[in-house]
């Protein structure tokens, strides 16, 4: 059995994170603006955590955060992002979109329902790194999946 992708090297993660997820997102919103870092060409660890998770996309109505998960069937993330996005969300609206490669679905929806959601959730920490995170289950999330269009 292949590890979880929590549990890759962070190397390995850096550079596949996001990118299925967000084009599913540009997929179903076309209309939005790439907001985020993605691997930008200079170190981020000096960074504020606000500044690091800048949220991906920003449409008419949020900034988006985009994130995803496979057979693991569970979203996991950092405290310190909830944080950031926290602070995000003192500028304007936050929402969360999660895609499911597994399954082809996607959830998306308001920050503060996740944060509701993710209050009972497992904690964790990545190995490499010693960063802990939340973990929950897609059967708990705040909100019902819809499908992806055509994939």
């Amino acid at each position: 059995m292949s590890e979880q992708f929590y549990e890759q090297p962070f190397s390995s993660r850096f550079n596949a994170m996001g990118d299925q997820a967000e084009a599913i997102f540009d997929l179903i919103h076309p209309k939005n603006h790439e907001l985020g870092l993605n691997r930008p060409p200079f170190g981020m660890a000096g960074m504020s955590a606000v500044m690091r998770y800048t949220p991906d996309r920003m449409t008419r109505d949020a900034f988006v955060e985009v994130m995803g998960f496979g057979r693991g069937q569970a979203l996991k993330i950092k405290h310190e992002k909830f944080d950031a996005l926290q602070a995000w969300a003192t500028i304007g609206p936050v929402e969360l979109f999660i895609y499911d490669s597994h399954h082809h679905r996607y959830w998306e929806g308001p920050l503060d329902a996740w944060l509701w959601a993710f209050q009972d959730a497992e904690e964790g920490v990545y190995p490499d790194n010693g960063k802990t995170f939340v973990s929950l289950p897609a059967d708990k999330f705040p909100f019902d999946p819809t499908d992806v269009p055509n994939v």
